[in-house]
C-alpha cells in the first residue's frame, strides 16, 4: 500500500495552540509579577523569567516537526509546563513539603537549571538543520526500508520480523499472567525474594516489548498487511491494568503519534480532536481508578474520597518536585550507587537471573527518594516494592551536575534529530526513540539497557521461531 506523504504529521496550527498556550500562560504569570500582583509563595520574579522562556523553547522545539521532537516536547510539558502552572495557582501542591523544605531560591535554581537544559536542547535541534541527511548503505532506499529489515547480521522481511515480535508479545504476555496468578509476582509494589528472581524475570519481559508490539501493529496496517489492532490493543490494556500503570493511555496515544511521525502521515484534525474530548471525558476517571487499584496493591487499601482529578494527575506526570528533591538532597547519600561502573553492573545484573555481580551497598534511586522525600521507614534493600521516578531532569543533574546537564541536552537534541532525518530504517528510529527521546532513564550510563534488552529478546524470538519451524518441518517429513 503506497500513501502520499505529509510534511505536518499534526497540523501546525495545532501544535501553536497546544504548546504556545503554555507560553502564553507563563508570560501573564511573569507580567502579573512585574505589576506586583504575583500570587504565588513559591516563585519569583527570575524563577517565572525562567519558565517562560523554557515553554518558549518547547514551542519551537516542538515546530521541528519530527518524531523526537513530538515525543521530547510533550513530555516536557507534562513533566514540567503543566505541573508548574498547578503549583503556582495552588502553592499548597508541592510535594515532599511534609519532610523538606523548599525555598524560593531553591526553585529558581532548580527552573535555571531546567530552562538552561530545554534551551540547549532547542539549539542542538536547530543546529542539526544544518547537517546533511545521514544515508546508511543497507537501507538505500523507500523500498528496502519498507520491504526489508537489516536486524544485525540477518536480513529480514519487515511483514515476516513484524510478525514475531507481535506474537512474542501475545507469548510474554500470557506468561505474565501466569506468574502472577500463580505466585504473585510481578504486581506493581510486590516484593520477591532472590530465590523468586527467576519469576520476577520471566513476568518483566512482556514490558521490554510491549511498545515495539503496538508500534509494529500500526506499520503494518499502513503499508496493509493484517490488521489485529484490535486482539492485541486489549491484551496491551489489559497488562497494564493488572501492572495497576497509571499513564497507559497516554503511553499508547505517544506510540501511535511517533509511529505516523516515523511514517509521514497526518493525523486529521478531527480526529485529534475528538480523541481530546475521549481523553478529557474519561482519562480522569481511568487515572483515578488505577491509583485506586495502586494503592490497593502497595497497603491493602482504597483510598476513592482523598483524590482530586486535577490535582492527582498533574502530580503523577509532574517531574519538577524530584528535581527540587534530587538537587536538595546531599550527593554523599547516593554518590556510591551511581557512576559508570554502578551502572554496567546494573546493566549485566539486568540480563542474569540474580545478581551476576553482587552490589550490597547498591541503593536504588527511586526507594531513595521515598525514604529521604517522605520519611518512609522500609527496607531500602530489598527485592521490589515502592519506588518513585527521579524523571529525565533529576537523572541528569544527579551524574553529571549543572554543566554536564546542559552538555547532555544540546547532544540530546542535536544527535536523535540527525538521526530521525536519516534513511535509517522505521523500527531502528522509533527504537532509539522509545529509549533516549525523553531523556536519560532511572540509572544514566544504562539508559541503552532499555535498547539493548528488547534486542536480545526479539533475537532470541527469532531464533526459537527458526527452531520451531524446523521442528515443525522435521515432524512432517516423518
Amino acid at each position: 500500500m503506497i500513501f502520499k506523504k505529509a510534511k505536518w504529521t499534526i497540523d501546525k496550527a495545532i501544535l501553536i495552540l497546544a504548546f504556545g498556550s503554555f507560553v502564553l500562560i507563563s508570560f501573564t504569570f511573569l507580567l502579573m509579577d512585574l505589576l506586583g500582583h504575583n500570587v504565588s509563595m513559591h516563585f519569583n520574579t527570575s524563577a517565572l523569567f525562567f519558565f517562560f522562556i523554557s515553554t518558549l523553547s518547547i514551542l519551537f522545539v516542538s515546530l521541528q516537526n519530527n518524531a523526537f521532537t513530538f515525543v521530547i516536547s510533550l513530555g516536557l510539558t507534562l513533566g514540567f509546563s503543566q505541573r508548574i502552572v498547578v503549583l503556582y495557582l495552588f502553592p499548597d501542591q508541592l510535594d515532599y513539603t511534609k519532610t523538606l523544605d523548599f525555598s524560593v531560591i531553591d526553585i529558581n535554581d532548580a527552573l535555571f537549571f531546567y530552562c538552561s537544559c530545554v534551551m540547549s536542547l532547542l539549539i542542538g535541534c536547530l543546529l542539526a538543520r544544518f547537517f546533511p541527511k545521514i544515508r546508511f548503505s543497507l537501507t538505500n532506499n523507500k523500498v528496502q526500508e519498507r520491504s526489508y529489515i537489516n536486524f544485525f547480521f540477518l536480513r529480514l522481511k519487515t511483514e515476516y520480523f513484524f510478525n514475531i515480535i507481535i506474537v512474542g508479545y501475545v507469548i510474554t504476555v500470557l506468561l505474565k499472567f501466569f506468574v502472577i496468578f500463580t505466585s504473585g509476582v510481578g504486581l506493581t509494589g510486590s516484593i520477591h525474594t532472590a530465590d523468586q528472581s527467576l519469576y520476577h524475570w520471566i513476568s518483566s519481559r512482556s514490558a521490554v516489548i510491549n511498545g515495539y508490539a503496538l508500534f509494529c501493529l500500526i506499520v503494518l496496517g499502513k503499508y496493509g498487511y493484517q490488521n489485529r489492532m484490535r486482539e492485541i490493543t486489549i491484551l496491551y490494556v489489559l497488562e497494564n491494568l493488572l501492572m495497576a500503570s497509571r499513564s497507559f493511555l497516554f503511553s499508547m496515544i505517544q506510540v501511535f503519534v511517533t509511529t505516523y511521525y516515523l511514517l509521514e502521515i497526518r493525523i486529521k484534525t478531527k480526529h485529534i480532536i475528538l480523541s481530546s474530548i475521549v481523553i478529557l471525558l474519561f482519562s480522569a476517571l481511568i487515572y483515578l481508578a488505577v491509583t485506586a487499584l495502586r494503592d490497593y496493591l502497595l497497603t491493602g487499601g482504597v483510598y476513592f474520597g482523598t483524590y482530586n482529578p486535577l490535582f492527582s494527575i498533574s502530580h503523577g506526570f509532574g517531574m519538577f518536585e524530584p528535581l527540587l528533591l534530587w538537587m536538595d538532597m546531599p550527593e554523599i547519600f547516593y554518590e556510591k550507587s551511581i557512576g559508570f561502573i554502578p551502572d554496567m553492573k546494573l546493566f549485566i545484573n539486568s540480563f542474569t537471573i540474580g545478581d551476576f555481580f553482587p552490589m550490597p551497598e547498591q541503593l536504588n534511586l527511586g526507594k531513595l527518594m521515598v525514604a529521604y522525600g517522605r520519611n518512609v521507614e522500609f527496607d531500602i534493600f530489598a527485592l521490589g516494592g515502592h519506588a518513585e521516578n527521579a524523571g529525565a531532569l533529576a537523572t541528569t543533574y544527579i551524574y553529571v551536575g549543572f554543566f554536564g546537564g546542559v552538555l547532555y541536552w544540546f547532544l540530546l537534541g542535536l544527535g536523535m534529530t540527525l538521526l530521525v532525518k536519516s534513511n535509517l530504517h522505521l523500527f531502528w528510529k522509533y527504537a532509539f526513540v522509545l529509549v533516549f527521546g525523553s531523556g536519560p532513564g532511572y540509572a544514566f550510563w544504562a539508559t541503552f539497557m532499555g535498547l539493548i534488552q528488547p534486542l536480545l529478546l526479539i533475537g532470541v524470538l527469532l531464533l526459537l521461531y527458526q527452531i520451531y519451524k524446523m521442528v515443525l518441518a522435521f515432524l512432517i517429513s516423518v
